[in-house]
């Protein structure tokens, strides 16, 4: 074990609390950010740069190395000696993203929370746009923006298509306006540019592992639903998307996972409150999600087994069965995806084509 008394040395079932010489650096209101990592050197160092290039410091960065097995123990204990709130967790075993949140998450007495990933980086901004935007609506449980993407192995970020909430004009979402934005176009967060309320994560569940590469999205949405959130319409963050190696990518990529998480999150909206959502949203939600795991199963280097993602579709729309299995077998990729569409997403074609236009704009502007 290192000497080094910034540094947390943990297994499955040992955490130790932070060192004196690591308490934050500013007063209320306190922000505390976990910043992930396995097997991401090449990244890593721009993740933090960004992080320690804000405009507003976070109070203290817990750097959460996965058992990884590349360098990003070396570069972590680097960027340690150097920034004192800057605490390295040093896992001994894999313990996965979900769990180590989650646990990071009910330890925290910080006010608000920030997840961030060794693979994405922030704009400088980020932090005290996001906070002045949850000081000035105290109510709120979360405060998100827009997103540029990079796609792997790319180096020029591009804006992200993604729906703009219900709002008003100070950017505050109520619960209601959260219910109808969702019902309208589904969810608008991007967990790369998303600052949680401490309290109001940890009130709704925080992290749910049962919920997989859902599980950051879904909490959103929950906190959004109940206390009501903030939104920035400009982009605040860079996330770097890895089509086939990402939570979220496996959990569409696996039939027996996405079936498993859309059953659990349909379980779980099925338990709120009568009011809480629009009426039919559970029917959007499902197809939608649907749509997302044919689109990515389409994508799969590998022939496509039809009779599968039928069987696995079959339990929530038994209706559309017949007409997918038809779809699912017609040669075009162009015309079988936009059958799909048409079929399972039909009112949300309109305002899809529109974000893909104004985000070609936005990048040309």
């Amino acid at each position: 074990m290192t000497d080094v008394p910034s540094v947390i040395m943990r297994n499955d079932k040992r955490l130790l609390t932070m060192s004196k010489e690591n308490t934050p650096l500013t007063k209320a209101p306190t922000l505390a950010v976990f910043l992930a990592n396995f097997n991401h050197a090449k990244y890593l160092s721009a993740a933090l740069d960004a992080l320690l290039s804000q405009t507003r410091q976070a109070d203290v960065i817990y750097v959460v190395d996965d058992a990884s097995w590349d360098n990003s123990r070396e570069i972590i204990q680097d960027y340690a000696d150097t920034y004192p709130h800057i605490v390295p967790v040093l896992n001994t075993q894999n313990r996965g993203y979900i769990a180590n949140a989650q646990e990071w998450l009910y330890e925290r007495t910080e006010d608000y929370v920030y997840f961030a990933a060794a693979d994405d980086f922030v704009m400088p901004d980020l932090f005290e746009r996001t906070l002045a935007k949850l000081e000035q609506h105290p109510k709120a449980g979360l405060c998100t923006s827009l997103c540029y993407m990079l796609d792997e192995g790319e180096m020029d970020p591009v804006f992200a298509p993604s729906p703009t909430p219900e709002m008003d004009h100070t950017g505050y979402v109520s619960p209601e306006a959260a219910a109808r934005s969702l019902y309208r176009d589904d969810s608008w967060f991007w967990g790369t540019t998303t600052i949680f309320r401490r309290k109001a994560a940890v009130e709704c569940g925080g992290y749910d592992a049962e919920l997989y590469g859902l599980t950051d999205r879904f909490l959103s949405m929950l906190v959004s639903l109940k206390y009501g959130s903030c939104f920035i319409g400009e982009p605040l963050a860079v996330w770097r998307r890895f089509v086939s190696t990402s939570i979220s990518a496996i959990t569409f990529k696996d039939v027996e996972i996405s079936n498993r998480v859309l059953g659990q999150a349909i379980t779980r909206l099925n338990d709120l409150e009568d009011g809480v959502l629009q009426k039919g949203y559970i029917r959007r939600f499902t197809k939608r999600w649907i749509y997302s795991f044919i689109e990515r199963q389409v994508m799969q280097p590998q022939p496509m087994d039809v009779g599968v993602v039928i069987d696995a579709v079959k339990p929530h729309l038994p209706g559309f069965v017949f007409g997918l299995d038809i779809v699912l077998r017609i040669p075009s990729a162009t015309i079988r995806r936009a059958l799909l569409a048409i079929i399972l997403r039909p009112y949300d074609l309109k305002r899809a084509i529109v974000r893909r236009f104004e985000s070609q704009l936005f990048c040309l502007l």
